[in-house]
């Protein structure tokens, strides 16, 4: 048995807290390591011990730590050039066409941060620019950040302390396990998205200019919908002109077996976030949405006025992204991602693929699994 933590880490953890906000996350103060290098799945601490990085790195470690390939493109480009603010690079256009491969229909049009919650109010300033409007649309359980706009959307998972938020429109996230209307799925014929019809039409008194949900919620629970339900929820949104955001800051690059989770539903949304495992530990995240959309004024005005950003899209980040795309290419990450989860999801013990979404034995669904 490991005494953890080790006398390096804790010398080095109080020197560290001397300085550093003490908001730190539950995963490190509940056990004080201080890390010094990764390989692969696996990380180091200070003191020699070895760990499996169950966490990736908070999502992030798509690829493992210090992947070769990584590596060596980072190397090749510090070596040339770090940072040119929003100038073009020739390796930029390139991941643009790269990712532009694995997008839903219609999206083309790429804007790069170094953060999820910057990178979705983004999305909304896109939204807005658009369609002119000002309000929008959440489900409850969601988390799309900690900013002022983007704690409005999931406002029930962050402090109350933070103070007053945004007004925004909440809808029920579809909860089969918990649900909402203490409704049984199939037979309550998705009740839960079809009561965003009169939520919709009852929570704000001027026009909504986009729904913004996750496919799978992350922070809110781990909760995977039925099938059916973002599918309706686009159309009801899209007879009142609002556009859809499909937020997969969490769920993107591949890790529900495709590339963005949105594609297990049928759903195309009319903007998407992604990014946490896009620069295996590196800070790139994309808005990307449909040209029309993401080119509108003020958003889209020549100049950066809505979009610009000081480190989006910098060489480095799109040095990270471009390697990251080619190893979960050339090792089939994705493809492993998807067969593993029909495993995980089976009757273990027959080895059979399951036919139901999470939980359904327990819930009496009678559903088909999104994986």
């Amino acid at each position: 048995m490991y005494n953890l933590p080790g006398p390096k880490s804790r010398e080095l953890w109080d020197k560290d807290i001397e300085f550093v906000i003490s908001g730190r996350t539950n995963i490190a103060d509940s056990l004080p390591l201080v890390f010094e290098k990764g390989e692969g799945v696996y990380i180091f601490d200070v003191d020699g011990n070895k760990y499996i990085d169950f966490s990736a790195g908070i999502l992030t470690a798509s690829t493992g730590h210090c992947h070769p390939v990584l590596v060596d493109k980072l190397k090749k480009q510090i070596e040339k050039l770090w940072h040119v603010y929003a100038f073009p690079t020739p390796d930029r256009a390139d991941l643009c066409r790269n990712l532009s491969r694995h997008m839903p229909k219609g999206i083309d049009t790429f804007a790069f941060y170094c953060e999820g919650s910057i990178t979705v109010e983004a999305a909304l300033r896109a939204a807005s620019s658009f369609t002119k409007r000002w309000s929008y649309a959440a489900m409850t359980h969601a988390y799309h950040g900690r900013t002022l706009m983007t704690r409005s959307l999931g406002a029930h998972l962050l402090p109350k302390e933070f103070g007053p938020s945004v007004q925004v429109s909440r809808l029920h996230y579809p909860d089969c396990y918990r649900c909402p209307l203490k409704l049984r799925h199939p037979e309550c014929g998705l009740a839960c998205i079809e009561a965003s019809t009169d939520l919709l039409q009852g929570s704000s008194t001027e026009p909504l200019a986009a729904v913004i949900f996750e496919p799978i919620a992350g922070a809110g629970g781990i909760i995977v919908p039925p099938q059916g339900a973002w599918k309706r929820l686009a159309e009801i949104c899209r007879e009142k002109d609002m556009l859809i955001i499909s937020d997969e800051v969490l769920t993107g690059v591949g890790r529900t077996g495709k590339f963005l989770a949105i594609e297990h539903f049928d759903v195309e949304p009319d903007i998407t976030t992604f990014g946490k495992g896009l620069g295996s530990g590196f800070p790139v995240m994309v808005a990307a949405g449909k040209k029309e959309i993401m080119n509108a004024n003020p958003y889209g005005a020549a100049g950066g006025g809505g979009s610009s950003t000081s480190f989006g899209g910098n060489p480095l980040s799109v040095a990270a992204a471009e390697g990251t795309l080619e190893v979960i290419e050339a090792e089939g990450l994705i493809r492993n991602a998807e067969e593993r989860a029909g495993k995980y999801r089976s009757g273990r013990r027959t080895g059979q693929r399951s036919t139901q979404p999470w939980g359904c034995e327990e819930w009496g669904c009678s559903g088909e699994s999104i994986w």
